[in-house]
């Protein structure tokens, strides 16, 4: 039924089994064979990875006002949060995918929803800041969202090396709204901002409303 060669990642997958890649091949096991080597696996899997089994009864009875990592499942690496009012915003690093720069919302910091990506239109990620053909881990890192006097706005890095390149570029820019989910402005570049990971603060009007 399964081939001969299999890998498993206990600690990533909490399950039994669905962490085990069993790919087919010529050789075939008889049905007996096969069906001992899955009883016996899931037999040492609950003896050696018992805590695999207890994440799953974690996830699954967690008392009414607690709550398991991860709080958001997937790739959102880099988060940056703000709280508006009742309402909580989330960007998070895209690397060289597009759209780029997810924004999450939550009232609680624990459910999470997606509401839009701030570079979503082909000519924002085309020019200075490009998507077009960046490398692999590359691209959009560490966004940093900020609110002030009714708007929306995102400080990030883009980190693009060309083709042979080992050194690249780093170039800042940021962007703004009146709405978290969107649409977002053109990327506005700030030009001589070296470096890479910015952040934004906004003084106070008695301390002059500069943005640093």
């Amino acid at each position: 039924l399964f081939g001969s060669s299999f890998c498993v990642w206990p600690w990533e997958v909490p399950i039994p089994l669905r962490g085990i890649m069993l790919p087919f091949s010529s050789y075939r096991w008889p049905l007996g064979a096969s069906l001992a080597f899955l009883i016996a696996w899931i037999g040492c899997s609950s003896l050696f990875f018992p805590q695999a089994d207890a994440l799953v009864t974690d996830r699954q009875l967690a008392p009414s006002g607690t709550f398991v990592n991860p709080i958001l499942q997937g790739s959102y690496a880099d988060p940056s949060i703000i709280r508006v009012g009742e309402d909580f915003y989330m960007v998070s690093s895209s690397f060289e995918y597009f759209p780029g720069i997810p924004i999450h919302h939550s009232k609680d910091m624990v459910n999470w929803r997606l509401i839009g990506y701030a570079l979503n239109r082909e000519d924002q990620v085309s020019g200075a800041v490009n998507l077009v053909d960046v490398k692999q881990d590359d691209g959009i890192q560490a966004a940093t969202i900020r609110y002030n006097k009714g708007k929306f706005y995102i400080v990030v890095t883009t980190v693009y090396r060309g083709m042979g390149v080992a050194d690249g570029t780093c170039t800042s820019f940021i962007m703004d709204s009146d709405s978290a989910a969107g649409p977002w402005s053109e990327p506005h570049i700030l030009e001589g901002a070296d470096g890479i990971d910015p952040s934004l603060f906004f003084d106070s009007d008695e301390d002059g409303g500069k943005a640093w």
